[in-house]
């Protein structure tokens, strides 16, 4: 819309002609509010040798008495304090190219000085844990649990987050790609760059599930949108392994048929893998253990019996629910599948 369409438009009201109808195109050139700002990380392999992670942590409103950041203590899946604090070996902090203060308050929190924004604070990570449930990185390889490696931001946990994961830069990593979960905001398949998370610490429903049999066996996460109970759900990861084979899924979903007390009770998932075979088991859930290991979260364990091209195999089914609704749920003011 230019001032021409607006003095067009005035000047036919003075004259008497009635109002007129502006079709305006606008365009943000941010986020709508900073409580929606993404809080962006960006993560690079620096020194495969040395076992180094840098790891950048920003925020476009940092808080106004300073900004703390917080590493945790432990991994969802896992409930032994592991203290993943004490793999950082280094701290720094900067805003508009310059540096800023930061201490280290607690064993896990370090606080930035005041500062406009954006703010970003590096760590280097030290890498060489084969446990699979920190980081670990070699010439060969390299992984990384999310609450290892990434700061999160006081008061931004449930902000939106982008992750750039960058390529290292040692020959011997040249034929690295990439394997995760997080939604792709750019980057190619199996590649390095841009990637999107829904926040810190994800709220959605969903879950994960598996079924091993004698002629092969699958392992599936499945995510809904977030806005609550759902039939469907995305599968975000997995795999196949038939014929001796295994190979990654690159598509499938969950339907939900029918719903028990605490979670599904039966289901169906189909699914493709990056062979191009196919498949579609019929899960049929016994609920197991309830328990609230998650922050924020409810988890349902159940014992699954699934049927995949007429054989039986056997596995686990693990559901997960934001806590408050769980609540509701069995206080008995809505009803699994409801919300």
């Amino acid at each position: 819309m230019d001032l021409t369409t607006n003095a067009c438009a005035l000047a036919r009201a003075r004259a008497g002609e009635g109002p007129s109808l502006i079709e305006a195109f606008t365009y943000r050139m941010g986020a709508h509010t900073t409580s929606d700002d993404p809080t962006r990380y960006r993560i690079v392999p620096r020194d495969v040798n040395a076992h180094l992670f840098e790891v950048d942590c920003t925020v476009d409103d940092p808080a106004a008495s300073g900004q703390r950041f917080v590493l945790p203590s432990w991994t969802p899946g896992s409930y032994l304090i592991r203290e993943f604090a004490r793999h950082v070996v280094a701290a720094r902090a900067t805003s508009g190219g310059r540096p800023v203060a930061i201490a280290k308050t607690a064993k896990d929190t370090w606080l930035a000085s005041p500062c406009a924004g954006p703010l970003t604070v590096t760590i280097d990570v030290y890498a060489y844990d084969l446990s699979v449930r920190t980081a670990y990185l070699d010439p060969s390889r390299g992984y990384f649990n999310g609450t290892s490696v990434f700061l999160c931001p006081e008061g931004r946990a449930h902000a939106s987050c982008t992750v750039e994961i960058v390529a290292p830069r040692d020959p011997s990593a040249a034929h690295w790609r990439v394997a995760t979960t997080l939604s792709r905001e750019g980057a190619a398949p199996w590649g390095f760059g841009l990637y999107g998370a829904r926040d810190y610490e994800s709220l959605a429903f969903g879950g994960y599930f598996w079924g091993i049999g004698d002629a092969g066996s699958f392992h599936a996460l499945c995510m809904n949108d977030g806005t609550g109970w759902t039939r469907e759900a995305k599968c975000i990861g997995g795999y196949i392994m038939q014929d001796g084979e295994m190979a990654s899924l690159v598509s499938g979903r969950r339907t939900v048929l029918d719903y028990g007390q605490f979670g599904p009770a039966k289901v169906r998932f189909e699914g493709t893998d990056t062979l191009g075979r196919s498949m579609e088991a019929t899960g049929s859930i016994d609920p197991g253990l309830v328990f609230t290991g998650y922050t924020d979260h409810t988890v349902v364990w159940s014992l699954t019996e699934w049927l995949w091209n007429g054989a039986t195999y056997w596995g686990d089914n693990q559901e997960f629910c934001p806590d408050e609704p769980f609540r509701q749920m069995a206080r008995g003011e809505i009803r699994m599948g409801e919300g």
